[in-house]
């Protein structure tokens, strides 16, 4: 018989690694594209709160603006001991307001605008709350209030102002909808079919993005889901979310105004919203066709190594039995590829229709990311048996630090090592992954209480070979399963965790490809004890 040359069987693992690789990363850019249409939504999102974030630093400077301009007027017009009614009409239309009050520091009436003689003197200020704070010394904006010509909503800023006589306030009301504020909201959103309101604390409507206002309305009574959606505790506040309507989902913001008993609301229906990212869809069809190139990769993985390890079975005298065997791991190979690629396919398809709510989409988009790394997991399984089949590359390590790079990887088992040589002569990537294999396994099945696993590891050596012992303290294995666990994709019969069943084959291949073998016993005193014998070399 001839045996396969070193340098044949590195050939073929170079051919492994040239398939897997591509097809490694053409399953992680499919779920990363898929992944990246959950990120260009988050975006869009944050986009249209930005446009809130910027209202409300607008409306803040208006307001601060008009409390300067007010103090400026007053101060050069309403200072005198006794101040005109002529004085006091030019400030007020001055500063375009509708109506304006003029108080000393008892809250009494200086002035009132438009006239009315009848009322000068009495103290109203402790009927406004608002006033009462400008009377007080601190300036304050008012609540949405009905103007005493028209009816319609105005809001009134009241600024205290020091004079030779004492502290006086001045509060001017205007209405926003007919001014800058106005204007600003009917052109915050470039959104068709959105909706931005300035409201006050009590859920009054001050201005909004549609027709001005000819009475004060609740935003209750207009929109009360919305009103619902930013209320907490019984109060207004800063939120932001989706809510549900008959049009569909209609996503919302609401940020308070600094400096005023205001806040600034918007929505819009999302389909509005995310109607640019309709015009990218073309990444999906990018991920069907990565997808694909992983089967067609897969496929042509397993075709080479069919091949190539019935080259080896060829070689063997019980030919029969590992063809048989052979068959058998095509077949588990690729019944455990179709699941997941099957589950991809169909989640494809899901996704191209049009018809899906958004949040079906996620959940899609999240199965489709967790079957294609179930599908690389399972490939980069079959490297790791490929690697561990092939020649040993022996060197000499350092078994302390190789068990201390197995513990870092593996950080949920406690590792304690005695009694082992301090270099062994190995191939270190197959024996190191082997090892952690071990491990893993360890952290999965070695505890039964759920606390943290430890793994024992110790050596025997008689100079002509080695034998590693990894020992937990688990359930261990019933005595027809320690038979069969190191062959590919054979596992315990009740066990529920999730895997490929390729981590004991890794160890078995590693130890044969050493000149040795491994296989399980029962661990005195319960758990169980994984034995891997290793020739060395002369």
């Amino acid at each position: 018989m001839r045996i396969p040359s070193a340098d044949k069987v590195k050939d073929n693992r170079k051919r492994f690694a040239v398939v897997l690789v591509p097809a490694l990363f053409i399953v992680g850019l499919a779920y990363f594209t898929v992944r990246s249409q959950g990120l260009a939504r988050t975006s869009v999102k944050q986009r249209f709160e930005a446009r809130l974030e910027t209202g409300t630093s607008f409306i803040s400077e208006f307001v601060t603006d008009r409390q300067r301009q007010e103090k400026v007027v007053a101060l050069a017009r309403l200072s005198d001991p006794l101040t005109d009614k002529t004085s006091f009409d030019i400030a007020v239309e001055s500063l375009g307001f509708g109506a304006a009050v003029l108080l000393d520091d008892q809250g009494r009436l200086l002035q009132v605008y438009p006239s009315k003689p009848e009322i000068i003197g009495s103290k109203i200020a402790p009927k406004y709350k608002h006033l009462s704070a400008a009377v007080a010394g601190t300036p304050a904006v008012s609540i949405v209030v009905p103007s005493a010509a028209k009816g319609v909503p105005v809001v009134a800023i009241a600024m205290p102002y020091e004079t030779p006589t004492g502290r006086r306030v001045f509060s001017g009301a205007f209405s926003v909808e007919v001014g800058p504020l106005g204007s600003f909201l009917k052109n915050m959103l470039p959104y068709a079919g959105s909706q931005s309101f300035l409201i006050d604390a009590e859920g009054n409507i001050a201005a909004t993005s549609e027709a001005p206002r000819t009475q004060i309305e609740s935003l209750g009574k207009q929109t009360p889901n919305l009103l619902r959606s930013i209320t907490r505790s019984g109060a207004i506040t800063s939120a932001e979310g989706t809510m549900d309507s008959e049009v569909g989902p209609i996503r919302y913001v609401s940020r308070s105004i600094p400096g005023a008993p205001w806040y600034l609301v918007a929505q819009v229906p999302e389909k509005v919203l995310y109607a640019p990212l309709a015009r990218t869809i073309w990444p999906l069809w990018l991920v069907f066709a990565g997808l694909v190139l992983v089967g067609a990769f897969a496929l042509l993985l397993l075709d080479r190594l069919q091949r190539s390890r019935e080259r080896l079975v060829s070689q063997l005298a019980e030919q029969g039995r590992l063809n048989l065997a052979l068959e058998d791991f095509s077949w588990r190979v690729a019944h455990d590829l179709k699941g997941p690629l099957a589950g991809i396919l169909a989640g494809i398809e899901l996704m191209n229709r049009n018809d899906l709510p958004e949040n079906t989409r996620h959940e899609i988009s999240a199965r489709i990311g967790t079957q294609a790394w179930k599908a690389a997991d399972l490939v980069s399984d079959l490297l790791d048996l490929a690697r561990a089949s092939g020649t040993a590359k022996r060197q000499s390590v350092s078994t302390k630090d190789l068990f201390e790079e197995v513990a870092q990887d593996a950080q949920d088992v406690a590792i304690k090592v005695s009694d082992v040589p301090d270099y062994i002569s190995v191939d270190r990537v197959s024996f190191r992954q082997a090892a952690l294999n071990l491990a893993r396994n360890a952290g999965k099945y070695g505890s039964t209480d759920g606390s943290k696993t430890t793994l024992d590891v110790s050596a025997d050596s008689d100079g002509s070979e080695v034998t590693f012992t990894f020992a937990d303290r688990g359930p261990g294995l019933a005595d027809d399963q320690g038979k069969t666990i190191f062959e590919p994709f054979k596992r315990g019969v009740d066990t529920k965790e999730p895997g490929s069943g390729l981590g004991l084959a890794i160890v078995g291949a590693m130890a044969e490809a050493h000149g040795g073998r491994a296989w399980y016993e029962d661990r005195p005193g319960g758990g169980a004890s994984f034995k891997v014998l290793i020739k060395l070399q002369d």
